[in-house]
Formats: C-alpha cells, sequence, structure tokens
C-alpha cells in the first residue's frame, strides 16, 4: 500500500508468526484434551502466552538486529524494552483484552475448525 521494504521491521515479523504458531499448537493441544471442547482459563492463557511470547522474541531479534547494524554489541536500550513489555502487557490487559481477549477465542476457533476439517 505504498510503503517501502525499508520500512518493514523484521523483529515484529518473526515475534507475530512465532506467537501465532505458539498459539495454535497451544490451542491444538487444550481442545485434544478436553475432546475439542473450548476452555475460557485456555483461552486467556493462550492469549497471554501470545502476548509474552510475542514481546520476547521481539526483545530477541530487536537486539540481534541492533548488534547486526551497529556491527557490535550494544546495552542500548535494554532496559527500555525490557520495561516496554511490561507496559504492553499491562495495556494488553485492561483497554486492549477487552477486544483482543474476545478475538482470541474467535482465533481459536477458526484454528480448531481448520485443524479438525476433514478429519
Amino acid at each position: 500500500m505504498g510503503g517501502r521494504f525499508e520500512d518493514l521491521h523484521i523483529p515484529f515479523l518473526i515475534a507475530g508468526i512465532t506467537a501465532g504458531i505458539a498459539a495454535g499448537v497451544h490451542t491444538i493441544r487444550t481442545r485434544k484434551k478436553k475432546g475439542g471442547d473450548e476452555g475460557i482459563l485456555a483461552g486467556i492463557a493462550c492469549y497471554y502466552l501470545a502476548i509474552v511470547i510475542y514481546w520476547a522474541v521481539w526483545l530477541v531479534a530487536e537486539r540481534v538486529s541492533m548488534c547486526i547494524e551497529l556491527r557490535k554489541w550494544t546495552d542500548f536500550d535494554l532496559h527500555d524494552h525490557l520495561n516496554l513489555i511490561w507496559v504492553y502487557l499491562f495495556y494488553g490487559t485492561i483497554p486492549y483484552g477487552l477486544l483482543l481477549i474476545p478475538l482470541c477465542f474467535l482465533n481459536r476457533w477458526v484454528v480448531w475448525r481448520a485443524y479438525t476439517f476433514k478429519r
């Protein structure tokens, strides 16, 4: 949509892909245990699992990309990045969680339907 390739921030993509895979695997494992039934706690756990994995992977990928870009190890912004994870966990819980947790359950339903399609 008019963006440049340089604007594509790889650490966010790596984090999103990893969190999505983890959430999908978690969905399949928890629903298999219950015979395909959905559990409220499993759905909420899936949401927080995805948030934690997303930001942990983003932090590592961002650190690696900064070191590659500077061609040396840097401790620049490490403390700020760690604090940022706590901020996103808070906002992911309170204001955004009201919208995103129901979307997580919708996503879990879609993943389960795709997994059980023609089985």
